[in-house]
């Protein structure tokens, strides 16, 4: 499919580094085939004056994912290392933008939004369509891809224009502009997965960690009735204190009918009656309230966070 770049448009070239090249630490099989693909991208990018972003691996030698350290991988990419540079006749302007990721030696990121500024350059830049490629398709292209994809906010008619330009996407980060008309404020939120096809889920990145599986909140009261704290835990690992999750929906319809609205004034003032008088300022140096994690999901966490990651490297992903 042809590709023609325009005002709002940005090209990712996504780690090509000389380890993930044939001879490198990490080979992709063919993975230097990326190389002249997006060169022509690149010089299309400079001639039409388009930001140009370009991530790398940015490992420290102790990193997390590396066999030595109990990792899947080989020791690859390490910070200021040869395999770590850019791969040799890769034209990247002297004025992009370089995102390294995966610096922190106890977490793993795929992605080049996990832990970087990207989402927030790519906003200020003003960047409506985000070209990515590089190496390799089924680890860091693939998620920063999804990744692209939640921070898009994207609209009934964005997912048209992308459709009509036959643009090889399954899914879409359809955002609060589908749902909220322009001129009506609203709220964003994030969603992330916890359980896929019956198995927990668990993302890791810096600052946007979640805890896997289904879950329970209870709640602590002290004696006088104010909220003390919560305990989140899995949903068959019953704990003390009120349970807040309840069944709302099943099989598209309510469970129960809806409450009138004085019933539901009177239950939101309750609840705010609740709230200590520390919680109700907005001064940010308050204390926060107390949330707990319960032994059983930290211990599903830590399991997981021991599994290595499944499955074997894909060819080069090759724009045409």
């Amino acid at each position: 499919m042809a590709i023609r770049l325009g005002a709002g448009d940005a090209l990712l070239a996504e780690d090509v580094q000389n380890d993930f090249l044939p001879g490198g630490k990490l080979a992709v099989d063919a993975g230097d085939a990326v190389v002249p693909a997006l060169n022509r991208y690149l010089g299309l990018a400079k001639k039409l004056g388009l930001p140009v972003y370009a991530s790398r691996d940015w490992h420290p030698r102790e990193h997390c994912s590396f066999a030595a350290q109990g990792g899947p991988w080989p020791e690859h990419c390490v910070a200021g290392s040869p395999g770590a540079q850019f791969a040799p006749g890769f034209n990247l302007p002297r004025d992009a933008i370089v995102i390294d990721k995966a610096m922190n030696p106890q977490l793993e990121a795929y992605s080049s939004f996990e832990g970087t500024e990207l989402a927030a350059l790519l906003r200020r830049a003003g960047v409506r369509r985000l070209l990515i490629g590089g190496l390799a398709t089924d680890y860091c292209v693939l998620n920063t891809v999804r990744d692209a994809l939640a921070n898009g906010n994207l609209d009934e008619y964005r997912v048209r224009e992308l459709l009509a330009a036959g643009a090889p996407i399954d899914g879409f980060g359809i955002g609060s502009s589908l749902v909220t008309a322009s001129d009506a404020p609203f709220l964003d939120a994030v969603y992330k997965l916890q359980e896929y096809a019956g198995k927990p889920r668990r993302k890791r990145s810096p600052g946007k960690a979640t805890w896997p599986g289904r879950k329970r909140v209870y709640r602590h009261y002290r004696d006088e009735g104010l909220l003390d704290h919560d305990v989140v835990t899995l949903e068959g690992d019953v704990q003390p204190g009120n349970p807040l999750l309840q069944l709302v929906m099943k099989g598209g319809r309510r469970v129960n009918a809806s409450p009138g609205i004085e019933t539901l004034r009177a239950y939101a003032k309750a609840q705010l009656a609740t709230l200590p008088q520390h919680l109700r300022e907005l001064d940010g140096s308050a204390e926060p309230y107390r949330v707990e994690i319960a032994p059983a999901l930290q211990e599903l966490a830590a399991k997981l966070d021991r599994q290595p990651v499944a499955g074997q490297p894909l060819p080069a992903n090759v724009l045409s």
